[in-house]
């Protein structure tokens, strides 16, 4: 399902609100593959940079370029060879938003993903932001490999097999996932980093991106004695509770007129994922 043109839509659709609500005007995208986020959010900057290291993908977006459905963004947009360790390289172009989305999981090492962060973070302007977006979900994996593994199994296949089937599957896991603690963990460790900010993937449709993957934003700090160490939450948190946190409880609290600036509240199960 994840590859059907409506999920596909959506989840362009979705990555690109995020990337936009940053108001970006001059952006740097990291592995843009074929344009899709790219001729998209480049609507509205003055320059839109796009890298990869794919010969391919960037001659495909060079040919968008050129049609007519595109050519507004010929004078904004530019093309290059780079991978996603070389921020650096346009350091010197004024970003204010630097975009990495749907690549992170093609990652050698730990180590490279914080060469990717760093670098990212000393080529944006201060205040800017690094968008890492369709970051594969450590904490989740077992359920990744329960779905799919499900979804092919036979009719007569045991519950023993299958099982197997998903505990070998999880072994073989090639890709690198992360838990979203590491990326809070980098606040106060990471020069020139103010916040680190984790999103759970929005939409409709229950495919690969929205229930195994999130996106995190980091905002580079305005000065540079505003990178300073903040962990944990900035307000109460309230365990969840079935009955005083349903939607329609939390639907009478925020519209009441003494409701809290803001409410927070950790542990709420994802119906996505509960067949798992």
């Amino acid at each position: 399902k994840v590859h059907e043109i409506p999920v596909v839509r959506e989840w362009v659709e979705q990555t690109c609100a995020r990337v936009d609500r940053f108001k970006p005007k001059r952006a740097l995208e990291l592995g843009c593959g074929n344009g899709m986020i790219l001729m998209r959010s480049a609507q509205q900057c003055e320059l839109y940079i796009g890298a990869d290291l794919s010969n391919q993908a960037v001659d495909y977006c060079k040919d968008l370029l050129l049609t007519e459905r595109f050519a507004n963004l010929r004078d904004i947009v530019e093309l290059d060879l780079g991978g996603a360790h070389e921020a650096y390289r346009w350091a010197d172009r004024n970003l204010d938003t630097i975009v990495c989305n749907g690549v992170s999981m093609y990652f050698p090492s730990a180590n490279y993903l914080l060469e990717v962060i760093q670098n990212s973070l000393d080529s944006v302007q201060p205040g800017g932001k690094f968008f890492l977006g369709d970051v594969r979900c450590n904490s989740v994996l077992y359920h990744f490999h329960s779905v799919t593994q499900m979804h092919w199994a036979d009719e007569d296949m045991t519950v023993a097999e299958l099982a197997t089937r998903i505990q070998r599957q999880v072994k073989l896991e090639k890709e690198l996932l992360v838990d979203p603690a590491f990326f809070l963990a980098l606040q106060g460790r990471v020069p020139g980093l103010e916040r680190v900010e984790i999103d759970m993937k929005r939409g409709w449709h229950h495919s690969e991106f929205s229930m195994f993957r999130y996106d995190v934003t980091f905002t580079k700090a305005a000065t540079p004695d505003a990178s300073v160490l903040k962990t944990g939450a900035r307000y109460p948190l309230a365990k969840y509770d079935k009955e005083s946190h349903s939607p329609a409880s939390l639907r009478t609290t925020l519209t009441a007129t003494d409701a809290p600036e803001i409410l927070a509240v950790t542990g709420i199960p994802d119906a996505r994922l509960v067949i798992c």
